[in-house]
């Protein structure tokens, strides 16, 4: 029982691991050619035409990996939820040991966020955060190294994880908003990993790399949030030719769709930055230093606007659920906060 939580977490691993396994098991081993230097013997590798290409595995056996990972991250969640990895040390030197089980599972998670899957990455980042949930706020900040922060920060501000364009949003096929959907998971993932080192004891050096990666990603969400797809040159004018020839409604729902996810990130940023800086031992000078309040105030005005638009854009039939109202009032309710936590710094 001790070693179970460990089985799974290589388990899962190893499915994480597959499919660039997959790709490494289509390169073809040949004979080369015999020559003066070369009398046959010489093994070389040899991709195929297809091989050449990046490897994709088949759509039933990527859905059949996703439902193994699913499970495993279920049971995951639940070992982390019911502290089983604490409960794996008893009698002397426990201590130490529930610190070693929990850095080993931690490590193995952290390694798996080089993976590029968006389907791995949201079951990785959700264990990320539930464990250092589970873990007392001493602990928290030994767990994650250097190196973790700044993948973490890159996966956060990487292009191929922020909004999604109108122009891919409003496609028919529901492969691509479920991706969108995954994206979101892992960016309000790795927010509130964020936000859960950045409101316990912490370096001052940490405070403002933290700092910076919310506000960044804070600017990308605003500047995205009315459905303007975040890309240049010839990609943005591509894109804008594709929203022409969309029908309107398709439009509409694209870009209802892009606000929501933009609302839903400014959402998580500011309520992380309420919390990092609402208390009396805050970093206050990052704070300072950052133009926090700045980003505040600039930010709250179209985070009102956009959520208005959203909700007045909603079903047109009063007796059908919208879940977009729903969500407006955690979001009108970030509103008031944020409102209130202006007020209370600009009276520092």
């Amino acid at each position: 029982m001790a070693n179970l939580p460990l089985k799974i977490l290589r388990f899962f691993r190893d499915w994480v691991d597959f499919p660039a396994a997959f790709a490494a098991a289509s390169t073809v081993m040949v004979v080369a050619t015999p020559d003066d230097s070369n009398d046959g013997s010489i093994i070389v590798d040899v991709k195929t035409e297809n091989a050449s290409k990046t490897f994709r595995l088949p759509v039933l056996v990527s859905k059949d990996i996703d439902e193994v990972l699913s499970t495993c991250a279920l049971c995951l969640g639940n070992v982390l939820a019911c502290n089983l990895l604490v409960d794996c040390s008893n009698g002397a030197g426990a201590d130490e040991e529930k610190n070693s089980i929990n850095n080993l599972f931690w490590q193995e998670l952290a390694s798996m966020l080089e993976d590029n899957d968006h389907n791995h990455l949201r079951h990785v980042t959700s264990l990320m955060l539930s464990l250092l949930l589970r873990n007392q706020p001493r602990s928290r900040i030994a767990l994650v190294d250097a190196t973790t922060l700044d993948r973490l920060i890159f996966l956060l501000l990487s292009k191929n994880y922020v909004a999604t364009s109108v122009a891919t949003a409003v496609k028919s096929d529901g492969d691509k908003i479920n991706d969108d959907e995954t994206i979101l998971q892992i960016q309000r993932s790795i927010i509130l990993i964020l936000g859960t080192l950045g409101t316990i004891a912490h370096p001052e050096s940490m405070d403002a790399k933290v700092c910076r990666a919310l506000l960044s990603r804070l600017t990308l969400a605003m500047s995205n949030g009315g459905g303007t797809p975040l890309v240049g040159g010839d990609g943005r004018e591509r894109q804008q030719q594709q929203q022409q020839r969309q029908p309107k409604q398709q439009q509409h729902e694209g870009a209802k769709r892009t606000a929501r996810f933009s609302i839903i990130i400014t959402h998580e940023i500011l309520n992380v930055l309420m919390d990092m800086y609402g208390s009396d031992d805050c970093h206050e000078q990052v704070f300072v230093d950052e133009c926090v309040l700045d980003y505040f105030t600039k930010c709250l005005p179209w985070f009102k606007r956009t959520i208005k638009w959203v909700g007045a854009n909603g079903n047109s039939s009063r007796s059908k659920r919208n879940p977009m109202e729903e969500e407006g009032f955690v979001w009108n309710e970030t509103v008031l906060n944020a409102t209130r936590f202006i007020k209370y710094k600009q009276g520092q």
